[in-house]
């Protein structure tokens, strides 16, 4: 099918161009929502409509389908079909689990281009031979496919019917088509339906013949819907000079930009929040991972309802991913039961779980292992009963020093908290595991209705018993509002698929429409995605643009990347087993071009943002806006180079970065450096600490504000640090033991206190008694009437080594000396290293 095709090459001269009285006759049609806002704003005499307008209109039902939350779970129910059907093994199906959601859009993609399961080769891989019978599947139990299908196989094609849905948002039979450097197939479906229906489509396509090299994309994607004439130049003699255009065609160097090359994330975050809050226009081929970095470092940015970014949530988000899919048991992982109660929405008998993370981190490891619910139940007693047994060492003293030395069990974080905390902990444990069962009940398949209804209750009952803020409350009632309209009939389906269905509803991935055009129907407030600069000309600015992330990974761009399993390859077997259906091989070939056009998309929008620069307003230059290309020259693990654009347009590179190198760096290192920190006048031997704590003061300064200034004392909670404990308390107890007695009788003490450390297996446990060493008890100093021996300070330390080397430290300061040894071992047995600013700096 042919369309007209006309060029122009200033989109805010159309009212001076060729056809300035036609377009007032006309209805415009564009190609993203950002176009059409700015159209209409700076044409007001024009009518003008997106391209999803008429989508929504002529197809509703496919509009709201694609992104239902009950086809998601019908795909599930297909998938669970499958796999119960065909016995497959567990590694295909945890993979085929983990890629549903992508199955969905990858069905939608096809469906949209007409094509059907068996149009895909049996001779295939493995993996899209499974798609495929779960792709039949879902269609046979999913009648609203089919329906879609019959409504997108030209029923709209009766003329009586389009025109009648159009009448409200179409005046004109004439349509101008804007800005479709690519056609997707179901825009290629739209045009020819509106075609059957006597409308008049006209191309109009931004190029100037003077820079066909950065025009390219308007050659490749109209090459076989061109009219039989040479496309009409409807501005001839209109058009302006293009500074990069003039250095790509014609190798003029181009000076009118300012580049910026940022050293990390960091820094790139915060330059680009800084241009955000300024009001500036923020561009970008990698639009959605600048947002993510912008949001991460500044959740405050972020102005979409996001319920996975609120509490309740969270809270919801949590419960699920306990459920676990091939058990179907819940299974109660630690990283899940910490994130439920720091949401804030797990409470009981007025006692609320944020108020408790902390006392939670500190019996954490206690916990190891245990996954089912009468697992932890069963360790709870267990530590109450150990609790019993450390209590005999107890002492009622204030000094928080001599409570350690009097008490071998002081330092572990599991001891060191009271019964009540525990005892809080534990009732917590009881209504979280209880809400829990009432919302999955151990069943293995639910209905749909019914445990949505759940979560509503358990969501109304926290509100009501919770102190959270008002605008927690107006998110909870929000998510409850969602779950009212995303079922309309009871649907049966595997608790399983529920699980998933639930975690991307929260998490707002259902929203997220990964179709062709996913770039332009962002309707964001951050970074924009670089398809809408083309709008920015229209804008009424008079502040920088800027385009980010503008590296050579990004620039000139890759492929597109089809949605899991779809491949290239796949695509083009499709292709080869539909070519005696002309129309489908048409829509695969649109499929094609959308995919293979990428690069030269970008090739023409970054000429459009450098088009910016010189805006044109009733044939006056006016409000040239600062133009700002940068990137980060290293982006995680990658260091990146500016892209081949950014060279092509000769000297501005190093020019630009010479002069702007000194605003470039920023010095994260000074505060740390205590090099660089003026002396202190006071002399340290005049402040008086407890000789331990001086020591530790000495062994490293962040440990000693960690242990000491903030906590009352250093806690021991991992896993490691624990086992190397338990070994210690051996070789303590055995003190009064000759090395004959202590060979033979270490075994027991090891038996004894096998109980207090319930997360070691039986192996671990004769492990660590095997490398219990006993050592002759050498008195190191008399602390408030005890002797404190070195098995005293092995503990505190965790390493004979690390505590031979305080020692050392603090001997040589009494001499009045620096010791200029060093153990490099001494972070590893550090009960902050997971928290220690030093230890995130040399990461």
């Amino acid at each position: 099918m042919k369309y007209k095709v006309y060029d122009f090459k200033d989109i805010k001269l159309l009212d001076r161009s060729l056809i300035a009285d036609e377009l007032r006759n006309s209805v415009i049609v564009t190609a993203t929502a950002d176009l059409a806002k700015e159209l209409s704003a700076y044409y007001a005499d024009y009518s003008v409509l997106d391209v999803h307008q008429i989508i929504h209109v002529l197809l509703q039902e496919w509009e709201s389908t694609s992104r239902d939350f009950k086809n998601y779970i019908s795909l599930r129910n297909s998938l669970e079909e499958y796999l119960f059907e065909y016995g497959i093994d567990e590694v295909l199906a945890t993979s085929l689990r983990r890629n549903a959601y992508d199955m969905w859009n990858a069905i939608k993609l096809l469906i949209e281009a007409d094509v059907y399961p068996d149009d895909i080769p049996d001779d295939i891989s493995g993996q899209v031979r499974c798609f495929k019978e779960i792709w039949k599947i879902t269609e046979r139990n999913n009648d609203k496919v089919m329906k879609l299908r019959t409504k997108l196989a030209f029923s709209l094609s009766v003329a009586k019917n389009v025109r009648e849905m159009m009448e409200d948002i179409c005046k004109s039979e004439k349509l101008v088509m804007i800005g479709f450097y690519f056609i997707t197939p179901i825009q290629q479906r739209l045009f020819e339906v509106l075609d059957n229906a006597g409308y008049q489509l006209i191309f109009l396509n931004c190029r100037n013949k003077d820079y066909p090299y950065s025009h390219a994309i308007w050659e490749k994607s109209f090459h076989e819907i061109y009219s039989d004439e040479k496309p009409l130049d409807v501005q001839e003699g209109m058009g302006k000079q293009n500074g990069f255009g003039d250095a790509l065609e014609n190798g003029i160097p181009y000076r009118e930009c300012v580049l910026k090359a940022y050293d990390s994330e960091f820094e790139f975050a915060r330059s680009l929040k800084e241009s955000l809050d300024k009001g500036h226009l923020v561009y970008s081929p990698a639009a959605k991972e600048c947002n993510k970095l912008l949001t991460e470092l500044y959740p405050e940015t972020d102005k979409e309802r996001h319920f996975l970014s609120y509490p309740v949530g969270q809270y919801i988000y949590n419960l699920h991913m306990m459920w676990d899919d091939f058990d179907n048991k819940l299974v109660l992982k630690l990283e899940y039961v910490n994130k439920c109660f720091a949401s804030g929405w797990l409470c009981a008998d007025g006692k609320n779980g944020r108020s408790y993370t902390y006392s939670l981190k500190r019996v954490e490891p206690l916990f190891e292992g245990c996954r089912y619910f009468d697992k932890w139940k069963e360790r709870i007693e267990e530590v109450k009963r150990a609790k019993s047994h450390v209590r005999e060492y107890e002492v009622a003293v204030s000094d928080r020093y001599e409570r350690i030395l009097c008490n071998p069990y002081e330092m572990v974080g599991a001891y060191s908290i009271s019964d009540a905390e525990l005892d809080d902990i534990c009732m917590l444990l009881s209504q979280l595991m209880s809400d829990a069962e009432m919302l999955f009940g151990g069943e293995t398949r639910t209905n749909l209705f019914s445990h949505l209804q759940k979560i509503k209750d358990l969501i109304q009952l926290r509100a009501n018993e919770t102190e959270i803020e008002e605008d927690e409350k107006e998110v909870a009632r929000e998510l409850i509002e969602r779950l009212d309209t995303i079922v309309d009939e009871d649907m049966e389906c595997p608790l399983n698929s529920i699980k998933e269905a639930i975690v991307s509803l929260v998490g707002n991935r259902i929203d997220e429409y990964q179709g062709f055009d996913d770039e332009v129907t962002y309707s964001g407030n951050l970074v924009r995605p670089l398809a809408m600069v083309e709008s920015c000309a229209l804008a009424d600015y008079g502040q920088p643009i800027h385009l980010v992330m503008a590296d050579e990974l990004t620039l000139p761009g890759k492929r597109r990347s089809l949605p899991w399993p779809l491949t290239d390859k796949v695509i083009e077997r499709i292709r080869d087993s539909v070519s005696d259906r002309k129309n489908v091989l048409g829509y695969i070939e649109r499929m094609i071009d959308v995919i293979s056009f990428r690069p030269l998309s970008y090739r023409y929008l970054f000429y459009s943002f450098i088009g910016n620069r010189d805006c044109i307003s009733n044939g006056d230059y006016h409000n040239r806006p600062e133009l700002y290309i940068e990137w980060m020259k290293n982006n995680g693990d990658k260091k990146t180079a500016a892209s081949p654009y950014v060279y092509v347009m000769g000297e501005i590179l190093n020019d630009h970065l010479d002069r702007n190198a000194d605003q470039l760096s920023v010095d994260v290192e000074y505060a740390l450096n205590t090099d660089n920190q003026e002396e202190n006048s006071v002399d340290e031997r005049q402040i008086t600490l407890p000789v331990g704590v001086e020591m530790e003061r000495m062994l490293c300064p962040y440990r000693f504000i960690y242990g000491y200034v903030l906590n009352s004392h250093p806690e021991y909670n991992e896993e490691f640090h624990l086992y190397s404990y338990y070994q210690q308390l051996i070789s303590l107890f055995g003190d009064n033991r000759s090395d004959k007695e202590f060979k033979t009788d270490k075994y027991n003490i090891a038996k004894q206190l096998e109980e207090l450390f319930p997360f070691l297996n039986k192996a671990e446990a004769h492990q660590a008694a095997d490398y219990a060493k006993k050592k002759a008890a050498k008195t190191i100093f008399n602390y408030k009437g005890h002797q404190c021996s070195d098995k005293d300070l092995s503990l505190y330390y965790l390493d004979d080594r690390l505590k031979e080397y305080v020692v050392r430290l603090y001997e040589d300061s009494l001499r009045g000396r620096r010791s200029n040894s060093d153990y490099s071992g001494k972070c590893m047995y550090c009960p902050y290293r997971h928290v220690c600013i030093e230890q995130f700096e040399e990461r």
